[in-house]
């Protein structure tokens, strides 16, 4: 390099060494019930692990289906015939601690239309904590027909989470005769120390 606008001044390099890159952070899968829709229904016709977020009718329904299935034989079908209704089917409780990263995702066959994904986080007394954000807990698919799709949320367990719920359905001002779900995954990232 140039000092004083005239001496050219050599600098040492020194050949070897390892640049150390910062590790990778550990992801640990939180076990789900009946993440695949595999089990039997309940006697009463409920799907293990899952339950309706709002009255069924003609238009809005859910079941488990055979007609397509990402892996084993069944999975979560959707339906939703009327833009002014909406169908969701949530996951049970599931503990979370506040503060971590998690990220929940699920395999999604849209036929046509649009349909939605979400995660949302609860306190001891059930009452949401967190806001909900489109694009960040509340994942919208409007493309993608036709073919299995990964549909990821990525979020930090507010304050006061106690434990959270994965949601699937089709809200307001959406229609499809088809999604399907299979593979619901929750996964949190170890802290490094």
């Amino acid at each position: 390099f140039i000092q004083n606008g005239s001496n050219l001044n050599m600098i040492e390099v020194i050949d070897g060494g390892e640049v150390e890159e910062p590790p990778a952070a550990t992801m640990v899968n939180v076990p789900l019930r009946n993440a695949s829709f595999e089990q039997d229904l309940n006697k009463d016709g409920s799907i293990p692990g899952w339950s309706s977020l709002f009255a069924l009718t003609d238009n809005v329904s859910f079941e488990v289906s055979s007609e397509r299935a990402k892996t084993g034989s069944k999975s979560l079908k959707i339906v939703d015939k009327a833009t002014n209704e909406t169908v969701f089917v949530q996951s049970a409780q599931i503990p979370v601690v506040a503060g971590l990263k998690y990220t929940a995702s699920t395999e999604m066959y849209l036929v046509d239309g649009s349909a939605t994904f979400f995660i949302r986080f609860f306190d001891n007394t059930g009452k949401q904590v967190g806001t909900d954000q489109d694009g960040v807990n509340i994942i919208h698919v409007r493309s993608g027909h036709g073919a299995w799709q990964t549909v990821q949320a990525v979020v930090v367990a507010p304050a006061g989470a106690k434990y959270c719920r994965l949601f699937a359905g089709c809200s307001n001002y959406f229609t499809t005769s088809g999604a399907y779900y299979d593979d619901f995954k929750l996964s949190y990232e170890v802290p490094q120390p």
